[in-house]
């Protein structure tokens, strides 16, 4: 981040309100961009040597800073997914989740003077190339964060991601419907899915914006949202983060508790988290 404001525009902030989401210009500096790509490419050359897997090549540029995990990957999977889980923990990236930018920029969305981190709602994730296993399905970020009913979520890549890469599939104005129903996956599960999947996708037409590195895309909480197929040769980076308007009456309702990351099941206080609407 360049630590100044970001100031939205009124179709911006207009898009949030009617569509759900927002789409933010050069909001992540090409620096920070340089340095997260760099150190991910050298803790992967680094796991490599320390397990004698060789020498990966190690890169900061935006095409070429993962062939090494790639690498890795085909070599040796769990290091690979040892790597991810690792990456999350990197300085710059920890700063930029909880940059006061983010704030700022909530308080313009939500119209709101305190705000919340979502904590353990940041994370970077990667989507490796025709990977369908690890797709994430249709939701609603309330479902899993908690928190309460008025937050966002802020999706950045690390690479331009086009068409072919799968970019995140949006489904304008589903936002204003409250929480969809959803159910357990599994008797005893703690994963809740959409009811009705299939009857939702066709009642609100998708989009999937293409998004260049260093820019963002800003989801609603009540939006519903899927991961889009990867179908290129790259993998498809993204960081996010998640904040919430802290004042609003159902999150201090249930305490500010976050979601399955914090141990909490959306089934436990789905009443007092629901939208009064409904």
């Amino acid at each position: 981040m360049d630590g100044s404001a970001y100031k939205l525009t009124e179709e911006q902030f207009s898009d949030f309100k009617t569509l759900g989401y927002t789409y933010l210009n050069n909001y992540v500096s090409e620096s920070l961009l340089d340095s997260l790509r760099a150190t991910i490419s050298e803790w992967t050359a680094a796991y490599a040597a320390e397990f004698g897997l060789g020498n990966l090549p190690t890169s900061s540029s935006p095409d070429h800073f993962d062939d090494g995990l790639l690498e890795l990957r085909a070599q040796d999977a769990r290091g690979a997914g040892r790597v991810y889980d690792a990456i999350k923990k990197m300085p710059m990236f920890m700063q930029w989740a909880t940059d006061q930018r983010h704030v700022d920029l909530t308080r313009q969305l939500l119209e709101s003077g305190s705000v919340g981190v979502a904590s353990r709602g940041w994370g970077m994730r990667i989507d490796y190339p025709h990977d369908t296993a690890h797709k994430t399905q249709l939701h609603q970020d309330i479902v899993s964060q908690l928190c309460g009913p008025r937050g966002i979520v802020i999706w950045s890549p690390l690479r331009d991601v086009t068409s072919d890469m799968g970019p995140v599939v949006l489904y304008p104005g589903s936002h204003m419907q409250g929480v969809f129903p959803v159910e357990a996956r599994g008797a005893a599960s703690q994963d809740f899915v959409i009811r009705d999947e299939g009857a939702l996708q066709s009642r609100f037409p998708a989009v999937a914006p293409e998004v260049k590195a260093g820019d963002a895309v800003v989801i609603d909480f009540m939006l519903l949202h899927e991961s889009g197929f990867n179908s290129s040769s790259h993998p498809r980076w993204s960081m996010l983060t998640r904040m919430f308007d802290a004042a609003e009456p159902r999150s201090i309702r249930i305490g500010w508790r976050g979601g399955l990351q914090e141990g909490n099941v959306y089934g436990d206080v789905a009443g007092e988290i629901a939208p009064e609407s409904e």
